[in-house]
């Protein structure tokens, strides 16, 4: 049986290519009537339906290329302009289906194979996988050097490649910088730390030391007025010497007084002295009255 190629359909540029997906070659006619089917959905734009189609076409054809191509095409047409959160994993599929293709197109079949590294390579542009896009646009201009959409989308996704490489080396840069001033912040927080540290300690150690001058002055205010009071107490005579100290005090005072002298002695003294029997009458009188406190002398009146 002659091998047949399914009817490969033009992927419209749905994103932001500047060239758009391959467009089929002149297809022969297939006689599967599940790839019929597909190609009739496919151009009233009911993709879900197509690859439905397509799917049971590979069932029945797995080795045709032109059926995974066809395939790619209708999961290419499912995933393409979807966010990354409405993605459920067509274009990955999509890119899965072009190389099942890639692997079983002949070499008769070369306009197959270059067609599917192109659109494989629209799938990982889509997706932002620049480097995938590049080495499958790559691909495609081997097989065919004159491929103009392919070479154009290749220097598209090389600058596309090298934008995110420089943002990517801001972002380093800003992240280190970013890195550099908290570790500087930490450092000077914890400077901060250590200097305020320093200085509650050297509070400290001042305020003991003032608190030690101060017990110490105190202790010696303490030790001087002790002393003070136990010279005064020294100084201080007992009660026993105050008391004997009182009674010597009385006997001098007693001594010290003049004996009282009556008239008829002092008449005695006086004519005494008058007939130069002033000194054995005063020894007299002294012995008779214990002396009259004045002080002994040796010489004559």
């Amino acid at each position: 049986m002659t091998r047949t190629a399914a009817c490969i359909l033009p992927l419209a540029c749905t994103f932001f290519l500047a060239a758009p997906p391959a467009d089929a070659w002149n297809p022969l006619q297939s006689k599967n009537g599940k790839v019929k089917s597909g190609n009739k959905k496919f151009d009233k734009e009911k993709y879900g339906e197509a690859l439905e189609s397509y799917d049971k076409a590979a069932l029945q054809l797995p080795d045709e290329a032109a059926v995974h191509f066809n395939r790619g095409d209708a999961l290419f047409k499912m995933g393409a302009g979807k966010s990354p959160e409405e993605d459920s994993g067509e274009l990955d599929r999509a890119a899965r289906a072009y190389a099942d293709a890639i692997s079983l197109a002949g070499e008769e079949q070369e306009d197959i194979k270059t067609s599917a590294f192109y659109n494989m390579g629209n799938v990982r542009f889509a997706q932002g996988r620049w480097e995938e896009a590049i080495a499958a646009y790559r691909q495609a201009l081997k097989l065919q050097p004159g491929h103009t959409d392919a070479a154009y989308n290749l220097a598209l996704a090389l600058k596309k490649l090298e934008e995110e490489k420089k943002k990517e080396e801001e972002e380093k840069k800003k992240k280190e910088e970013e890195e550099e001033k908290k570790k500087e912040e930490e450092k000077k927080e914890q400077e901060k730390q250590e200097q305020e540290k320093k200085e509650n300690e050297e509070q400290c150690d001042s305020g003991q030391e003032e608190k030690e001058g101060e017990g110490q002055q105190e202790k010696k205010e303490q030790e001087e007025q002790g002393q003070g009071e136990q010279e005064q107490q020294e100084q201080q005579p007992s009660p026993e010497q105050e008391q004997q100290q009182q009674g010597q005090q009385g006997e001098q005072e007693q001594a010290q007084q003049p004996v009282p002298v009556t008239k008829q002695e002092a008449e005695a003294i006086l004519d005494a002295l008058q007939r130069g029997e002033s000194n054995l009458k005063l020894e007299q009188l002294r012995g008779q009255h214990g002396g009259y406190g004045s002080p002994k002398v040796d010489k004559d009146w």
